[in-house]
């Protein structure tokens, strides 16, 4: 009997000590250092967020006119700071510090945002037309309740309007894709440069599917253009609305 007790503490002296070394070992990797690594971008499907075919994995975002409406659709309105990320349920988990309040009611000041970006082997990928959220600025959000319904996580109401940097310059970068193609990718360093993403797709309508309601991506493209147009003929008025500061567009192509 003793010989098993003595055994039975030899391997618990043994389990922890090779935990100890192995801790030794390794080399921690939080999950901002895994986004920084990478070194192409892709940006998939932009489009895919608007229109009236929509796929599934972005019925949650809502299109808008104008920006009465993106105000009107919105729960929350505020200025935010961000302040670091995971991934979680596939997508950005950004925790952020709001710093101004414009619309709505909040239990704290720290709340989550779901941005619709994910990190997938080897490549970031991207299913909107802009950068992620970091510390360089504030932002202006428009955001919506999301899961789960404890008033500290919220998702965008609409993937190009609900993220507004506060930057007296708003860069565009702007892209083509081949006819048919659905996907982007560029450099990181160039990913780097820029704000906002002008992607331009180029189906043709008699080579498109439509739904059984009688729509195609051609119905969403166009949706998509209106509101990148919205975005870009208002983005001065939303900085002077809720940051009392001026920006301006600057393009730039290909």
């Amino acid at each position: 009997m003793n010989k098993k007790i003595i055994v039975f503490v030899l391997t618990i002296i043994l389990t922890i000590a090779g935990s100890f070394y192995l801790k030794s070992k390794t080399v921690s990797t939080t999950f901002e250092e895994q986004y920084q690594k990478f070194k192409t971008v892709q940006f998939n499907d932009a489009y895919c967020n608007f229109g009236p075919s929509r796929v599934n994995d972005f019925d949650i975002y809502h299109d808008v006119q104008n920006i009465d409406e993106l105000v009107r659709k919105s729960q929350i309105i505020a200025r935010i700071h961000f302040v670091e990320r995971q991934q979680k349920y596939s997508t950005f988990y950004s925790k952020v510090k709001v710093v101004q309040l414009f619309k709505g009611k909040l239990s704290s000041e720290d709340i989550v945002i779901y941005e619709p970006m994910s990190i997938r082997s080897d490549i970031l990928s991207i299913e909107v037309v802009h950068k992620p959220m970091d510390d360089s600025c504030d932002y202006i959000v428009f955001l919506q309740q999301a899961i789960p319904d404890d008033n500290q996580h919220f998702n965008l109401v609409n993937s190009a309007l609900g993220m507004i940097p506060m930057k007296s310059q708003f860069n565009v970068k702007r892209l083509k894709t081949k006819l048919y193609d659905e996907q982007v990718k560029i450099a990181r360093t160039e990913f780097e440069k820029y704000d906002f993403f002008d992607i331009q797709y180029h189906f043709s309508k008699d080579e498109v599917t439509v739904n059984m309601d009688g729509y195609s991506v051609i119905d969403d493209i166009e949706v998509y253009e209106k509101t990148k147009q919205l975005l870009f003929d208002c983005y001065s008025q939303i900085l002077k609305e809720y940051g009392d500061m001026e920006g301006k567009i600057v393009f730039e192509d290909s």
